[in-house]
């Protein structure tokens, strides 16, 4: 249940709501709406910052005078793909130091990531002591690491002629399976008070410890210091979130100044004057289909077997006379369009339409394809 607020508390709270309630000129007002600003690139939002607004204002009048807002509208998408272009150059300022910033500190993240990792695998050690093992043996520091444990569990063994129980754990887990065995044994004379178990331990110590260093050594030469030299090579390919972030906005921006340009180049094309649909002059589809336009009207084509001169002669209609001949016309560009599309045609684009041409035919305009 709720503590019930005193009388004083309520009238702490009214003393201090009368202190503030925010802006309320238009300036001020202006000014706290963009207190979460961060960067004002998002995909949503098109803001222009005060460092931009002189290049701003610099991109219309270029974006203007190309091409040259007849309306509002077309003002404001002119002022959209303006900004949109700032923007885009700012974001490529932005990777450019991004990326320049990640390429000088490389060598220094490097070895800090590899500093932190092998503080990690050092706390693993304790817990899971094979995984960790098995992980600072692939690395030339890890090697090193396990060199400093030995060294050290080597020191206390001169200095007290024993081992306590953590030291003797820590060795434990210092060692593969197969050398737990000689340790153990060597141990277990230690405990007997021989006389030879100290030195015989501190040996293998010792030679423990310049193993992993040999091994370090070795290491380094052939893959870590390659992969440290390589680093600010490696850092132009970040794929860490502030660079996919960055990309994003980038990508944005882009888009919108495209879209901002296709929608006044549509208002454009719908103003102007509609064209006239061209007709290829190699193709004989598209003339053949005009066939029925190169017809007189209310007459029909005669076949073989119904040929029958006209008994009166028609305005823009061929004597009796040129009517054979333009039923050969007819039956050799149908006999033409078959063999094109068997693609066996001697005649094909311009041979088929001087054919045409050439006939004895009442010149017609044709009406072009649909």
């Amino acid at each position: 249940m709720p503590a019930i607020r005193t009388e004083a508390q309520r009238e702490a709270s009214r003393i201090n709501g009368a202190k503030s309630r925010g802006p309320v000129t238009p300036e001020g007002k202006n000014i706290s709406r963009r207190n979460a600003l961060r960067h004002g690139c998002s995909p949503d939002t098109v803001l222009v910052a005060d460092q931009m607004q002189a290049e701003v204002e610099q991109a219309f009048e270029e974006l203007a005078c190309h091409f040259a807002p007849r309306d509002e509208h077309e003002a404001r998408l002119v002022h959209i793909a303006a900004v949109s272009e700032v923007s885009l150059v700012q974001l490529m300022r932005a990777e450019t130091d991004y990326i320049s910033t990640k390429v000088r500190h490389a060598i220094e993240n490097w070895d800090e990531r590899r500093a932190s990792e092998i503080d990690q695998l050092a706390e693993l050690l304790e817990t899971q002591p094979a995984v960790a093992r098995r992980r600072l043996l692939c690395k030339a520091e890890g090697r090193d690491f396990l060199a400093d444990q030995w060294d050290a569990l080597a020191g206390a063994l001169r200095e007290t002629g024993t081992l306590d129980d953590d030291q003797r754990d820590r060795a434990l887990r210092l060692l593969p399976g197969v050398a737990c065995d000689a340790y153990l044994n060597m141990l277990a004379a230690l405990d007997a008070d021989d006389v030879n178990a100290c030195s015989d331990l501190l040996r293998f110590m010792e030679s423990e410890r310049e193993a992993h260093i040999k091994a370090g050594d070795d290491l380094w030469e052939r893959v870590d210091s390659k992969d440290r030299a390589e680093a600010p090579q490696m850092a132009r390919f970040d794929p860490g979130p502030e660079y996919a972030r960055l990309a994003r906005y980038m990508a944005a921006a882009e888009r919108r100044g495209r879209q901002a340009i296709a929608e006044l180049r549509a208002l454009r094309d719908e103003g102007s004057s509609e064209r006239a649909p061209r007709t290829s002059r190699s193709s004989f589809s598209s003339f053949a289909g005009a066939l029925d336009g190169m017809r007189m009207p209310d007459q029909s084509m005669p076949s073989r077997e119904q040929e029958t001169p006209p008994t009166a002669p028609v305005q823009n209609e061929p004597d009796a006379a040129q009517a054979p001949a333009t039923d050969e016309v007819f039956e050799r560009i149908l006999a033409e369009k078959a063999a094109i599309r068997r693609k066996r045609s001697p005649l094909k684009g311009k041979a088929l339409l001087e054919c045409v041409t050439n006939a004895s035919y009442v010149p017609i305009t044709i009406a072009p394809a649909r």
